[in-house]
């Protein structure tokens, strides 16, 4: 096991499944962690019964340690990259039901901000969903192969209370960095695109004076079609949407097993989705 034990600002906490797009989690996770002082948790869970070998004990103990010995030299070579890169970084992996397994470990390190790739054809796409409608603190939610950077135009999708409830410290971390004023598109207005719109509650939350901050009331068929033609618009490069403990209702419907919230993740043109937890 690697450690560091110097303390930084932010954990970050990266589901790594050795997939492509766990590898991209990965890639936007060390770009947050050179802006924001962050260190770098990354950790793998193993299903024993996907081990080959399973016909008698023999087989399986010795599958069971070249799984060990694979796991842990990807994981290490992970870590000492990263370490060339002046991150600090720590890896763990285990055993059992792999969902099981990840909820656990989350609650264990309790990280700023979990970061998973977003696959919702297979197998790791379930788990995903799984994940979302079971652990309601900040995720992170990757897709293209893309990095943060000072030139991301970044979004915040709320209705009239969500600025209210919402764990706001990363966004406001990342909004101190970027070059661009934070961009506030309320969801659920009826409002004419280009119209003045009120403040949504709580938007003093956000650390900026309302004249530095644009806000946004499209007037499209569906909420999700109204963040798509925003996006694409403005050229938002990161959105932030509230998470809700009870993930049908509110936008945290995007999110569940409904069909909008597959289409939504689906659609939103490869940006990566950062959902907030509650204020604490």
């Amino acid at each position: 096991m690697i450690t560091a034990p110097m303390k930084s600002n932010y954990t970050f906490l990266v589901l790594m499944d050795f997939s492509e797009a766990s590898y991209i989690s990965l890639k936007y996770a060390i770009s947050l962690a050179k802006y924001l002082d962050g260190r770098i948790e990354i950790f793998h869970a193993i299903d024993p019964e996907k081990i080959s070998g399973l016909e008698n004990s023999q087989a399986f103990l010795s599958s069971l340690d070249q799984v060990n010995k694979e796991v842990e030299n990807k994981l290490k070579s992970l870590v000492e990259m990263l370490g060339t890169e002046g991150i600090q970084s720590n890896y763990n992996y285990s055993y059992g039901r792999i969902k099981s397994e990840i909820n656990t470990h989350v609650l264990k390190i309790k990280p700023d901000l979990v970061i998973v790739g977003s696959n919702t054809k297979n197998a790791k796409g379930r788990i995903m969903n799984h994940f979302l409608n079971t652990y309601s603190g900040n995720v992170l939610i990757t897709k293209s192969d893309a990095e943060f950077d000072l030139d991301t135009n970044i979004s915040f999708a709320c209705k009239e209370t969500t600025i209210k409830n919402s764990n706001l410290e990363i966004v406001n971390a990342l909004d101190k960095l970027v070059d661009s004023s934070l961009s506030i598109i309320k969801v659920n207005s009826n409002q004419s695109n280009g119209a003045i719109i009120d403040p949504p509650l709580g938007v003093q939350l956000l650390k900026k004076p309302e004249s530095k901050l644009r806000f946004h009331a499209p007037n499209n068929a569906s909420v999700a079609d109204g963040l798509i033609n925003h996006i694409t618009k403005d050229k938002i490069g990161l959105i932030c949407i509230r998470r809700s403990k009870n993930n049908s209702r509110g936008l945290g419907n995007f999110f569940s097993k409904r069909s909008t919230s597959t289409e939504l993740v689906k659609s939103v043109i490869g940006i990566p989705i950062l959902l907030l937890g509650n204020r604490n």
